[in-house]
């Protein structure tokens, strides 16, 4: 007589990202109509437009790791914001 074994076979989750996951790949921003932003993640090709009015009147100079610098257009304030968690932290004056 043949014994039949059942084994048990685990086929891994596909899981989300998480916010920080997310946040670690590149991103391009383009500027859309008033505050709203389009940032293009390429690796899965998928777009997000989000509406930022802390970011009103202001110049992308530098990104990364998911942190954009950015200058005040009409002043040399300069300041870092995170387009994910909405978090902007003000640079001193110099």
């Amino acid at each position: 007589m043949a014994s039949h074994s059942t084994s048990s076979t685990t086929v891994p989750r596909k899981r989300s990202k998480t916010q920080s996951e997310v946040a670690v790949n590149p991103f391009f921003c383009f500027p859309k109509r008033g505050t709203s932003f389009e940032l293009l993640d390429p690796l899965p090709w998928k777009s997000y437009t989000l509406n930022l009015p802390e970011l009103a009147d202001s110049t992308l100079c530098y990104s990364r790791d998911g942190w954009l610098l950015m200058r005040r257009s009409v002043s040399i304030d300069m300041f870092f914001f995170n387009p994910f968690s909405r978090e902007l932290v003000s640079l001193p004056k110099f």
